[in-house]
This record gives structure tokens, C-alpha cells and sequence, in this order.
């Protein structure tokens, strides 16, 4: 196969192609975990969108997947996000929120004492003791 586009071009198309497959197949369904609706997405998993196999069925099966993605978000062309089971890519400026996860805690740890003392000091309730099944 001739390689007549960029990785640049490449990704950037792959981006825009796969979450708009990906979110004309989550039109009005819902999330079996949460019950909500499921909302459209900006970017696609790496991983589960089959970009990786992709990219190394265009470029060559020793294609370095990941480096070729930090080198798209070294030069300003992508973000790149952890997500489970393999990174969340969008074009630049489109992740929004999703950059700026706090993956120490730090920030939630934050939110909770600052709960606990804009609430005084109350106590908070047991949590309810779990009935175990007989075996």
C-alpha cells in the first residue's frame, strides 16, 4: 500500500472518522453502568477504535504506535489522555476536561475537606453493614 498520507493527516482523520461512526452508534442508548444517556464524544480509544492496527497496517506492522501519537501531541496536533485499556486521543484543544484529570488525588482530596468544613464538623453516617449471602 502506498503511504500517501502524513501520520498528521493520517490520525487527524482517523479522529474525526471513528467518533463519528462511534457516536452515530450511541445515538439514544444508554450506559448499562450509569443508566444515563450516552453523550458524543470528541476523540476515540486507541486501542478499542482499532487505530492501533491501523496505523500499523498502513505505515508497516513495526510501526511504533506510540510514539508516532506523542510525537502528534509534541507537535501540537493531538491530546493524549490515559484511559483504561490504552489512551484516549482528540485533536488539539478538543479533550476539554479530560487533560486536566487528577490522577494524585490532590484535587479530590481538596473538594472533600473543603466539604467537611463548609458542612461543620458533623459527623458522617456508618456506612450500612453488607448481609453476606449462605454459601
Amino acid at each position: 500500500m502506498s503511504k500517501t498520507m502524513s501520520t498528521e493527516e493520517f490520525v487527524t482523520r482517523a479522529i474525526v472518522t471513528l467518533r463519528d461512526i462511534q457516536n452515530a452508534k450511541a445515538v439514544g442508548k444508554v450506559s448499562k453502568k450509569t443508566g444515563k444517556p450516552i453523550h458524543p464524544s470528541k476523540g476515540i480509544h486507541v486501542v478499542y477504535s482499532g487505530l492501533n492496527a491501523a496505523i500499523r497496517s498502513y505505515y508497516g506492522k513495526d510501526t511504533d504506535v506510540k510514539s508516532t501519537l506523542a510525537d502528534l501531541e509534541t507537535a501540537e496536533v493531538i491530546d493524549i489522555v490515559p484511559a483504561k485499556g490504552g489512551p484516549r486521543i482528540f485533536l488539539k484543544g478538543e479533550a476539554g476536561d479530560a487533560t486536566e484529570r487528577d490522577y494524585t488525588g490532590e484535587k479530590t482530596l481538596a473538594m472533600i475537606l473543603a466539604s467537611a468544613t463548609s458542612q461543620g464538623s458533623r459527623p458522617m453516617p456508618a456506612p450500612a453493614a453488607k448481609s453476606r449471602a449462605p454459601r
